[in-house]
């Protein structure tokens, strides 16, 4: 095992991008494997009613604003402060 910020030896390097490599084949080649199966599944025709009438137990308002998508550079730039980021300040104050 090789200490943290140690160089790695290139035969080390070597085998664990090979590794690498053949998990990510076998992990495409079942996704087109199920991809086909999925293909092949006859329909099935599904309904759903729902009911407004019918009111459930309160939903807990704690389940809510939990989730921020990464969507471009929406967290790393407006969420993070800017002196932790680059340690200076890039737009003039």
């Amino acid at each position: 095992m090789a200490q943290v910020g140690a160089q790695l030896p290139k035969t080390e390097i070597t085998e664990k991008a090979n590794t690498l490599l053949l998990l990510i084949l076998v992990a495409a080649a079942l996704n087109a494997r199920g991809a086909t199966q999925a293909d092949r599944a006859p329909e099935k025709s599904i309904a759903v009613t729902v009911d407004a009438r019918k009111p459930q137990a309160p939903i807990s308002p704690y389940l809510f604003g939990q989730f921020i998508e990464h969507i471009g550079d929406l967290v790393n730039r407006s969420v993070w402060a800017e002196m932790l980021d680059d340690r200076k300040f890039y737009f003039p104050i």
